[in-house]
């Protein structure tokens, strides 16, 4: 049987085990987990997985207590497990949940909800049933990825042809472009995202106060990376890129409406892709690029870059019966629909 375990990793000791694993993400890098518990109502617990003594994964989840002191809470595990070694199967990721519902539900009558990190439809229904979950009506994170090993003139290539002839006509304005991992750019960055936030009047979970405790977490070769574009020494459009193992993700961005009319948002999307290629990176990820909620625009402009779609499996919830657990299920939903869950 496969049992989960609390750990207290060392963030060292945390990207050795993950930075290999299938599926490995964002949301899974150990400052993330930090930066959460830091800004919000959060507890960060990793664990591992065992079987037979042998460790064969790991976990990172956020939990938030009830309150007054009652038995139970909310568990969320986000992009795990996360098999570690040889173990890349779809019936180990389900012994690992089943783990995993033992632990919060059986154990400590959490409502728990896992999104796992496999491509969507990896799981058999019957299998994730077994392991003690039921399907939500969440589906799994959708994005694209662009892969930065061919040549940056075959990427160049194969952007949709008038995506190309906009990022050539916008490069002939000769915008300038500065990037780095100071922070001056980085609170050009935050201005920027506090203003979109603002005028669009949207909720995100990727504020301010969450990004600058995430960039004061991570260590210096990790830091993410603000790409401005100016026009005059005044900021017209800014993005931010993580990066983990061998991905760069775009997290946040945005333009002024000088910037829309410059076509600032192609010019720092080519130099930042440019840029990470050039940094060794891998894979370039979109960070979130999903063909029925994502915004027809905003979709098919990550689509002409060139970014392959892909999604993964839908969130799966496992509780007790309990009246609390449906209580903490519907202010969950609640969350999501305020898009701040």
């Amino acid at each position: 049987m496969v049992d989960a375990v609390l750990t207290d990793f060392t963030p060292d000791a945390w990207s050795r085990l993950t930075e290999t694993a299938p599926g490995y993400s964002f949301v899974q890098c150990w400052e993330y987990g930090e930066a959460k518990a830091r800004t919000g109502p959060w507890r960060v617990e990793r664990g591992a997985f065992h079987e037979n003594g042998r460790r064969i994964g790991v976990f990172q989840a956020l939990v938030r207590a009830l309150p007054l002191g009652l038995p139970g809470g909310l568990a969320r595990v986000n992009r795990g497990p996360l098999a570690t070694g040889e173990n890349r199967t779809s019936e180990m990721t389900a012994a690992m949940l089943n783990a995993l519902a033992r632990h919060y539900v059986g154990a400590r009558r959490h409502y728990l909800l896992v999104a796992p990190p496999l491509i969507d439809g990896a799981l058999a229904p019957e299998a994730t049933h077994a392991a003690g979950f039921r399907a939500t009506e969440w589906p799994g994170w959708a994005s694209g990825r662009i892969d930065l090993t061919a040549p940056l003139e075959d990427l160049r290539r194969g952007l949709h042809r008038s995506w190309r002839t906009r990022l050539n006509k916008a490069e002939r304005a000769a915008p300038e472009v500065a990037h780095g991992c100071d922070e001056g750019l980085f609170e050009h960055v935050l201005a920027g995202q506090a203003r979109t936030v603002a005028e669009k009047g949207f909720a995100t979970t990727l504020d301010g106060r969450f990004l600058r405790a995430l960039q004061d977490i991570l260590p210096l070769e990790r830091k993410m990376v603000s790409f401005v574009a100016f026009e005059d020494a005044a900021p017209i459009g800014w993005t931010l890129f993580a990066r983990y193992a061998s991905t760069a993700e775009y997290i946040v961005g945005g333009v002024t409406e000088i910037g829309r009319r410059r076509d600032a948002n192609r010019v720092l999307l080519w130099r930042a892709l440019a840029a990470m290629k050039d940094a060794g990176y891998r894979t370039l990820d979109m960070g979130g690029m999903d063909d029925v909620t994502t915004p027809p625009g905003i979709y098919e402009f990550k689509y002409a870059m060139g970014a392959s779609p892909y999604r993964l499996e839908g969130e799966l919830e496992a509780d007790s019966g309990r009246l609390i657990d449906r209580l903490v299920r519907q202010r969950v939903r609640a969350a999501r629909a305020r898009g701040t869950g």
